[in-house]
């Protein structure tokens, strides 16, 4: 009644994946292809219109002029109220201030040189560059006027 032996239908079996194995390898390789053409096509443009990169720090710092570096951080208020009161409570022109301050130097800092330039005969500008990189305490210790406490 038609019965096929094992082995027959193993080897029908073995045929049929032999064929979809085949089948899979044949459509897969096709996709490769397909992504390596693909791939080779935008990579070739991008290689005939290499893109200009942008421009580094150096070259953007370069590219602003004083006057702008300035004007970011100086302050929007004319006359500036805080800049007003240092001004007349030092007697340094309120312009001087205000130019330390755009010069990135915070209105505390513009106190405490003035204050301590008072006390050191040490002008204020080279206190200001000091703090850049030293803090209060060490200015002041080595110019003595701090009595640490042992």
């Amino acid at each position: 009644m038609g019965s096929v032996p094992l082995t027959t239908l193993e080897s029908t079996m073995k045929k049929k994946l032999f064929i979809f194995v085949i089948l899979i390898l044949f459509a897969l390789t096709a996709c490769d292809n397909s992504l390596q053409k693909a791939t080779q096509q935008v990579l070739g443009k991008e290689e005939r219109s290499t893109p200009t990169p942008p421009p580094t720090e150096e070259e953007n710092e370069a590219e602003q002029s004083e006057e702008e570096k300035n004007t970011s951080t100086c302050p929007e208020a004319d006359p500036q109220p805080i800049a007003v009161s240092i001004s007349e409570k030092f007697d340094v022109s309120y312009e001087k201030v205000i130019d330390w301050y755009c010069d990135g130097y915070i209105f505390e800092d513009i106190l405490l040189a003035l204050q301590t330039s008072k006390m050191s005969d040490v002008e204020p500008d080279t206190l200001l560059e000091e703090i850049k990189e030293k803090t209060w305490e060490e200015i002041w210790d080595n110019l003595g006027i701090t009595n640490p406490q042992e």
